[in-house]
């Protein structure tokens, strides 16, 4: 299954990214996200994992294989 990156916002302030199976708006973690919200590669994963963006529920969930 392919996976993107896909940007949660509140008040115009990136919160978080979410992975999401391409082209779908629910999170591996449950968090719908509109379809307008910018996107990354899923290859962008590492780095922003680094940088502690990505949200916790989405990479355990991505790890386990879902």
């Amino acid at each position: 299954m392919a996976f993107e990156l896909k940007a949660e916002y509140a008040w115009q302030t990136l919160l978080m990214w979410h992975i999401v199976p391409a082209g779908n708006r629910t999170a591996l973690c449950g968090q719908w996200l509109p379809a307008s919200t910018p996107t990354c590669p899923i290859t962008d994963l590492p780095s922003l994992r680094h940088r502690g963006d990505v949200c916790v529920g989405c990479t355990v969930a991505h790890m386990n294989g879902s």
